[in-house]
């Protein structure tokens, strides 16, 4: 069983607020299990809909999914580190946080 979204987005976040402090070399491996993280949220989110069609629900998930696309854009740069990219992911967590349900699934 999966955790609750909303203990799964707060350890997201925990994660995107301890990469943005670490220098560029150490960066790629806290940016992998940020990257992990959201994306075992995104697929919780994704069972709980298809369980039970929900607008809070999906408002989340759409805000994961931003979160998730700027993070892999963060792993694969093309001009180097962008925290630019982390913060934006930052934001649109602590926005899928709001529509978080905090049980765990029926």
């Amino acid at each position: 069983m999966s955790a609750p979204p909303q203990d799964l987005c707060r350890e997201a976040l925990q994660l995107l607020e301890e990469a943005l402090g670490k220098p560029p070399p150490e960066l790629s491996a806290e940016v992998d299990v940020a990257e992990q993280k959201i994306a075992q949220l995104r697929d919780e989110l994704i069972d709980r809909l298809r369980a039970a069609p929900d607008q809070a629900l999906r408002a989340a998930l759409d805000n994961v999914n931003a979160a998730l696309s700027l993070v892999v854009g963060v792993e694969y740069p093309v001009g180097g580190v962008q925290r630019d990219m982390l913060k934006q992911a930052r934001t649109a967590l602590e926005a899928a946080q709001q529509h978080c349900p905090t049980g765990a699934a029926p």
